[in-house]
């Protein structure tokens, strides 16, 4: 029998098939010799590539640790130099002027307050006055409140005008707060900012130092910014707290 169309007999065909399937089947048996050979190469290369990589990967990581560790010197040195400026020019306050009175007569008392300061300025607009920098978890007790339950009167309570800073922009005034005791009482004082200014930034002024006083009989004593007194009917506690520092040169804009 033969194929017309190609011209070959069946036997010719069914020879065919068979070759193919001879080199079908060689071809397999190669193909698995070859396997076999190329697993063992592949087990032998990959241990070897395994073993480079995990090298590679320890010098990558200690590597990475010594850069992880230089960046976080180098940003804790910067946070340290930015936070010094910021804590110099601008916070001027930040729950450093301190006030606590007590006493123990026949109506004991204990009065704890914190007072505000001048905030410093910035390069988009001047220190804000009168106020509490960075600070929270306090409020300005009403004067009314306080001479209401407590042997105290407050003889003046206001802006310290002129204590910020010059500049481009100015720092914010402190407060002048005056404190008239009508029982004896012990008073603790603790300030900071009295010999070293609010600096300012960028050419500007700094803010005036604060300042602490004791009035009695007429005679004004200065404090030290951190003490502890006694205190009687008539005496008068004095402070001026620091203004923030000035942003930029004067008269530039």
């Amino acid at each position: 029998m033969a194929d017309a169309r190609a011209g070959l007999s069946f036997k010719d065909v069914r020879a065919s098939v068979k070759r193919m399937q001879t080199e079908g089947e060689k071809l397999v048996a190669r193909l698995q010799r070859d396997a076999r050979t190329l697993s063992t190469r592949s087990r032998r290369d990959l241990g070897s590539l395994l073993a480079d990589a995990r090298r590679l990967q320890t010098d990558l990581r200690k590597r990475a640790e010594k850069a992880f560790k230089e960046l976080e010197t180098r940003r804790t040195r910067i946070l340290a130099t930015v936070e010094e400026q910021v804590s110099r020019a601008v916070e001027t306050v930040v729950d450093r002027i301190n006030v606590a009175i007590g006493g123990a007569g026949a109506r004991p008392f204990a009065y704890y307050e914190t007072l505000a300061g001048g905030a410093g300025a910035g390069p988009h607009g001047p220190g804000l006055s009168a106020v509490h920098t960075h600070m929270t978890n306090t409020m300005n007790t009403p004067v009314e409140a306080l001479e209401a339950y407590y042997p105290l009167r407050v003889r003046r309570y206001g802006v310290r005008r002129g204590s910020g800073g010059a500049g481009r922009h100015r720092g914010g005034d402190g407060v002048v707060r005056e404190i008239e005791f009508l029982a004896t009482a012990e008073v603790t004082l603790l300030a900071e900012r009295r010999r070293v200014a609010p600096y300012g930034l960028a050419g500007g002024g700094p803010g005036a130092t604060g300042r602490d006083w004791i009035v009695r009989d007429d005679r004004r004593r200065r404090l030290p910014a951190k003490t502890s007194l006694m205190v009687g009917a008539g005496d008068r506690l004095r402070i001026e707290t620091p203004g923030g520092g000035g942003f930029g040169r004067p008269g530039r804009r």
